[in-house]
């Protein structure tokens, strides 16, 4: 499976932008989900929240998702049967963001704020297998869409405090079956 990473910008339309922009401020989140069963890495808890296939069909999340999908190798995983789980992340200037992984999974990571400077940081970044190096840093920028395979370790940068209070992504996982 390649290792590819895509990223698609003004990837949807001003409509649906809002909607999730809405739904993601509207949302109610849980404290202490986590990317990983690591232990140690599960002291300073993520906050997010998980949306469930119906609040995906309602937002027209998975047609507008699947029609960047559809232009990746992982084209043949994009099923809603395949939708592992879906979760709005959000992250506060210092929050601490851990590498992690999806094994056997793909990613679609939605950047969701309407407006971002890029000084206020909240990059997404991935790294090589041994996670002893950046291979490729996919800035924090509105409206922009993240495909890539779940192999391959990942995190955020949180952003700083000169930005806003909350930096939000929507996410789906798909699993690769």
């Amino acid at each position: 499976m390649s290792n590819k990473i895509y990223t698609f910008k003004n990837a949807f339309p001003t409509a649906l932008q809002d909607r999730l922009y809405d739904a993601a401020l509207n949302s109610n989140y849980t404290i202490g989900w986590a990317d990983t069963a690591e232990p140690e890495k599960r002291t300073q808890p993520c906050i997010g929240s998980h949306w469930n296939k119906d609040a995906v069909h309602k937002l027209g999340l998975f047609k507008n998702f699947k029609k960047y999908v559809d232009k990746t190798v992982f084209k043949k995983y994009c099923k809603m049967e395949n939708l592992s789980f879906v979760v709005v992340n959000l992250t506060k200037p210092c929050d601490p963001n851990f590498i992690h992984t999806h094994s056997g999974q793909f990613g679609c990571v939605y950047y969701v704020n309407p407006t971002w400077d890029l000084n206020w940081a909240g990059e997404t970044l991935f790294f090589n297998s041994t996670k002893t190096k950046v291979i490729e840093t996919s800035l924090y920028e509105p409206n922009k869409l993240v495909v890539f395979n779940g192999s391959i370790p990942h995190t955020i940068r949180a952003q700083n405090i000169t930005g806003p209070s909350y930096r939000f992504t929507v996410t789906l996982i798909f699993e690769k079956k």
